[in-house]
């Protein structure tokens, strides 16, 4: 099998990102951190640059945002035929919030789910997923 490859300059991971900024707020140069990460300074400049010199804040979901465990259980709970009232019951959200995730819009809600997997392999699941 093989592999297309990649366009463009290799970025660099989450945690080497966390260490640049660590060390730039610690007062290290530009150089230094170059050495320390084994990438070219004007990769660590560019980064740098491209936020103002500021350390960014670490990002964060909403508070509001469903879990991907609540979207499992949601996912079940339909497959089993629960109300969408039933189901924001025991995930202590408003039924809106998981008729949200039940019926996106620019999909086809329920059989949406179905097909993509994640409403697991029930006898009408595997029916929906075929004929799709």
């Amino acid at each position: 099998m093989w592999r297309m490859a990649r366009l463009g300059r290799p970025g660099m991971s989450d945690t080497q990102k966390r260490e640049l900024w660590d060390r730039w707020k610690a007062g290290e140069s530009i150089s230094e951190i170059s050495r320390a990460l084994g990438r070219p300074p004007g990769s660590i400049f560019t980064i740098i640059k491209s936020n103002g010199g500021y350390v960014p804040p670490v990002r964060q979901r909403r508070p509001g945002q469903l879990t991907l465990h609540e979207r499992e259980s949601i996912s079940r709970g339909l497959a089993r035929g629960d109300s969408i009232r039933e189901i924001a019951r025991t995930l202590g959200r408003a039924p809106s919030t998981v008729s949200r995730v039940s019926f996106p819009r620019c999909a086809g809600g329920v059989d949406y789910l179905v097909r993509m997997g994640v409403g697991g392999s029930t006898a009408t699941g595997s029916a929906v997923a075929w004929s799709a």
